[in-house]
């Protein structure tokens, strides 16, 4: 059992009355815990009630009561074969109104859960890890404002698309390069509060057969034993409380009206491997699904994104080695407020890359791509680019010292051309998304990157970006960093 009083009576210099920000609660628990390390299940929970106090003329009168009851537990299966947990904790709460006149609150009813499952089977060949969790609670309508800040120290960037220098919500975009990243966007909230029902499932599976069957001498093992696979799941909804035909424990019940929705996001990856982390050769095909929806004050804004993506690699000796890359993706946006803001994005991307690894200091890559996009919506804009890159890398050994420290240094530099072929209007959201950032025209990008560890506790980073987009001046940034690690 558990108890425990807060009060803290205050009163104006000469007067009789208490001040309204005194303060006074009664809390009351009783609990009940299993001992550990006795078998597999453990249990443990508590009931308790908590009486808050309001200052009324001269005297505290009781004002709201609030029970809560919770229950919580794990169970744990080490096998030979499978190595097992669930944890698990649900909390039920009720909020009382006893004096309607000492406060403004309305009764609650609230509840949490969460059961979370990990399994590891097949000498860790099968590794499955699952969180689900509901709960109710209330949510306030959010606005969003931008405020400018320092260049560099933001997310957002400011396009004055209709330029009357003055700065509307369907002007922002998040910035491509660091420099332009001057704005940042706080989340406001409103007076108005909603009910929610909230159901989150994260969920993660990963197959490597190759660690179940590797001294196998069996041909079809072997061969099973290249492939491996990588998939994530996560949802996270929240619906109006008591909204009909709405399963508040289904996450996957996703295709809601718009009366019925307050938020959903909701991602999954799906990664198959051949090869995975050999020295000779590995290949891989992913395929992602991005997707957000969120209500502001202004309406709903829906984003998607989807992906595939075939990747191969192939060493061609000590020295040299071959990547290419093929991707098919779609980007759609719908905004109830801004039509200028709508769009989908089919677009695909291809190209090889190759590297040269002179020694184990010097590396040089070298990476052409070709991309097409088009947007099918509104006026069909479309942007044909090829993008050519260079990067090289030189990590010298530096000299060991007599106390042991060796002064380690990495240089990077990088060069890139772009040469875009876009046909629509050029200052859109379709044509910044499109072009992330880029124009119609010649690009031209380039950067320099030193990093020096001046002493065991001393870290010294330069940096220099360059880059001429289209039409537009050079712009030069630079920036000089020293962290201090303790």
């Amino acid at each position: 059992m558990y108890a425990e009083r807060e009060k803290n009576e205050r009163r104006a210099a000469g007067a009789d009355t208490l001040s309204s920000s005194g303060l006074w609660y009664d809390l009351y628990r009783f609990y009940f815990q299993t001992p550990e390390n006795r078998g597999a299940w453990q249990f443990g929970g508590f009931l308790s009630q908590r009486n808050d106090f309001f200052p009324d003329g001269n005297i505290f009168k009781i004002n709201t009561a609030a029970n809560e009851a919770n229950l919580n537990g794990n169970w744990r299966d080490a096998g030979r074969r499978f190595n097992q947990q669930v944890g698990w904790t649900v909390t039920y709460r009720t909020l009382r109104i006893l004096n309607s006149e000492l406060s403004a609150l309305e009764p609650q009813k609230t509840y949490l859960g969460r059961v979370d499952y990990n399994v590891a089977a097949w000498k860790n060949a099968l590794n499955f890890t699952t969180g689900y969790e509901i709960g109710s609670g209330q949510s306030p309508k959010v606005e969003f404002t931008y405020l400018a800040v320092n260049p560099g120290e933001g997310l957002y960037t400011w396009v004055d698309r209709n330029r009357d220098s003055i700065l509307q919500i369907d002007e922002m975009e998040i910035a491509v390069f660091q420099d332009q990243a001057n704005y940042i966007r706080v989340a406001v909230t409103t007076p108005d509060y909603i009910r929610t029902n909230n159901v989150l499932l994260n969920q993660n599976l990963r197959l490597e057969p190759r660690l179940l069957w590797a001294t196998s001498k069996r041909r079809w093992q072997r061969l099973l034993g290249r492939f491996s696979t990588q998939s994530t799941l996560q949802i996270n909804r929240r619906t109006f409380s008591g909204a009909k035909g709405v399963s508040p424990w289904n996450p996957f019940q996703l295709a809601l009206a718009d009366s019925a929705l307050v938020t959903v996001t909701a991602s999954v990856r799906n990664v198959l491997f051949v090869n995975r982390a050999n020295p000779a050769w590995d290949a891989s095909i992913a395929q992602g699904n991005n997707r957000s929806r969120v209500l502001l004050t202004t309406g709903f804004e829906q984003r998607s994104n989807t992906d595939w993506t075939l990747h191969g690699r192939v060493n061609l000796g000590r020295q040299w080695s071959v990547e290419a890359d093929v991707v098919r993706s779609e980007k759609s946006s719908d905004n109830q407020a801004f039509d200028s803001r709508d769009f989908r994005i089919l677009g695909w991307k291809a190209g090889p890359g190759l590297t040269w690894l002179l020694n184990r200091t010097f590396r040089v890559a070298v990476n052409v791509n070709l991309q097409n996009s088009r947007n099918t919506l509104g006026s069909g804009e479309k942007a044909d680019q090829t993008n050519w890159s260079t990067e090289l890398t030189w990590n010298p050994q530096g000299r060991q010292n007599a106390q042991g420290f060796r002064a380690a240094t990495s240089l990077r530099l990088k060069g890139s051309f772009a040469d875009i072929r876009y046909t629509g209007e050029p200052n859109s959201a379709v044509a910044f998304t499109m072009l992330e950032g880029l124009q119609d025209g010649k690009n031209f990008l380039w950067s320099l990157n030193l990093d020096r560890q001046l002493s065991k506790s001393l870290q010294l980073s330069l940096s220099y970006e360059g880059r001429k987009t289209g039409e537009s001046r050079i712009v030069h940034v630079g920036r000089a960093q020293v962290r201090a690690v303790f």
